[in-house]
């Protein structure tokens, strides 16, 4: 275990996350086709960054469409149970905040990552995101919106805080997971 923890805006340790998502054996892989909605934007050959992946539960799901992923997170201990869980995929352990990669992703995905980091923080990893992507790219972001806070916010300020940096809707899937009453929105860079 490593000796510097991750803890977040939300003052929650993201390496005890990840340690106990691995003893509780709790990972999106049981989610069978989870992600079916979204196969347009899921094709083959694509290259997809899971931001804030933690030991990568999303990975197996993920893959099944044939993209080439990569994960993303700021925990040490995510990463390396993500690469002992995944040697053959790559993965960067590192803040969204110091994302530096430039037009390298088809999709850039996240999973009820935002809702845990500031709004002043999101700004700054909306643009990281609009940097990362390929002009053709895709950010897929699955978050709560059913309230505002410094943290959570309404589908209008979600909407708000994208454009602001440059990306538009394409598609909004209210409640697209009814267990966790997370929403997707996709959307790309406006053109």
């Amino acid at each position: 275990m490593s000796k510097t923890r991750y803890i977040g805006d939300d003052f929650i340790d993201w390496d005890l996350e990840a340690e106990l998502r691995i003893a509780e054996k709790s990972t999106a892989e049981s989610y069978v086709k989870a992600l079916d909605y979204l196969d347009k934007y899921l094709t083959t050959g694509k290259v997809l960054l899971d931001l804030g992946c933690n030991i990568a539960s999303w990975a197996n799901q993920l893959t099944l469409y044939g993209v080439e992923y990569e994960g993303l997170d700021p925990s040490p201990t995510a990463i390396t149970h993500a690469r002992k869980r995944h040697p053959g995929l790559k993965f960067y352990h590192k803040n969204a905040l110091d994302m530096d990669f430039v037009e390298r992703y088809d999709i850039v995905f996240t999973n009820t990552v935002m809702q845990h980091i500031k709004t002043p923080n999101q700004v700054i990893i909306f643009r990281n995101i609009y940097t990362a992507l390929k002009p053709s790219g895709v950010f897929i972001m699955r978050e709560k919106d059913d309230l505002d806070s410094n943290t959570h916010h309404s589908k209008e300020i979600w909407i708000s805080l994208l454009d602001k940096v440059g990306l538009e809707l394409v598609e909004y899937v209210p409640a697209s997971d009814p267990r966790t009453n997370t929403s997707t929105y996709v959307t790309r860079r406006k053109q």
